[in-house]
């Protein structure tokens, strides 16, 4: 039995490195061995250290992570923004739509999802006043993704749930990433480490 599970939880990292729609296992897929920053950065310098992924601070910093997720997920990541006073996101799909959650956004500590309709966190209903992020302290950030909604996280505390099924989804030119269907991790102007980043079906 034992053998059988380390046997399953390996081809489903296998999956995950190759960058392979994940479509059945049940397991927390660890995503920093198979990104590597030379071939998945978009913007921003990107380096693996013994901490994890670290970006340095410019403006509309992000990577690429090497899954397609299908279906129902959960995306989470841990990170420390180490300096500056903008936002940490997570990109993620639903329904086949790119979108973003960020925390302490738009230079008024806002959380939620966007854009939602064409519309940033400033204006839609996902909204979430008072999100301040603490230089130097580490946190969780999740998205977890069902058929017709979309929930995100902060250490383990729901934020906002939005009610969709991907349709009204959008991401942000200021966050355009050249593959619309993979997950990614981006840092508006802020030096950002993320220790872990996993997706669980």
């Amino acid at each position: 039995m034992r053998r059988t599970r380390m046997v399953l939880w390996f081809s489903v990292f296998l999956l995950a490195s190759f960058g392979a729609r994940v479509d059945a296992a049940e397991v927390w897929i660890d995503l920093l061995p198979a990104t590597d920053p030379s071939k998945h950065r978009v913007e921003g310098m990107w380096t693996k250290t013994s901490e994890g992924l670290a970006t340095n601070a410019v403006t509309g910093s992000r990577i690429l992570l090497p899954i397609k997720p299908a279906g129902e997920y959960d995306f989470k990541v841990a990170f420390t923004r180490r300096t500056g006073r903008h936002s940490v996101g997570l990109f993620f799909v639903a329904g086949g739509k790119q979108a973003a959650y960020e925390v302490d956004a738009w230079g008024q500590h806002l959380a939620g999802i966007q854009d939602i309709k064409g519309q940033p966190i400033t204006a839609n209903p996902t909204r979430v006043p008072n999100q301040t992020l603490e230089n130097g302290r580490k946190y969780t950030a999740e998205v977890r993704v069902r058929r017709d909604k979309v929930e995100v996280l902060l250490d383990d505390k729901l934020l906002t749930t939005h009610r969709t099924n991907g349709s009204d989804l959008s991401l942000s030119n200021l966050w355009r990433l050249p593959d619309q269907q993979s997950l990614g991790l981006g840092a508006w102007e802020s030096e950002t480490i993320f220790h872990s980043v996993a997706v669980r079906r």
